[in-house]
């Protein structure tokens, strides 16, 4: 696993939003991509990469598993201080390359977007 330097943008589509969610050290194996937010966020992210998939997984206040398939619906499973929320997640946008990521979703409940995300993640290995 390599320690690398993570900035990560959060834009919110629908409250037209942007906000840095990450600017600091982090890890990538290849497959797994882990960083802490930075204020007012605080938690940890981890983007976990698969041939048919990608999953967000956050760690924090509340926490929420988004499996964003490439092909076809995926699910979202947040979970509150009010209890848990299963809804579909559809996978918009997807480029990956050496040391970015870019990543658009919504967030469904029977058919209504609940949430429209863009995330844009860069990082490099730190020395």
């Amino acid at each position: 696993m390599s320690r690398v330097a993570v900035r990560a943008i959060h834009q919110d589509l629908l409250e037209h939003t942007r906000s840095v969610l990450s600017d600091g050290a982090g890890t990538f194996d290849g497959e797994t991509l882990t960083c802490t937010e930075c204020p007012p966020f605080q938690g940890t992210d981890r983007l976990i990469f698969r041939d048919t998939e990608i999953v967000l997984i956050h760690e924090g206040e509340t926490e929420s598993e988004i499996v964003l398939r490439l092909q076809g619906m995926g699910t979202a499973k947040i979970l509150t201080p009010y209890g848990t929320m299963f809804c579909e997640a559809k996978l918009l946008e997807y480029r990956r390359q050496q040391t970015a990521v870019h990543i658009a979703y919504q967030i469904l409940q029977n058919g209504d977007v609940l949430s429209h995300i863009a995330l844009d993640y860069q990082f490099r290995p730190l020395v």
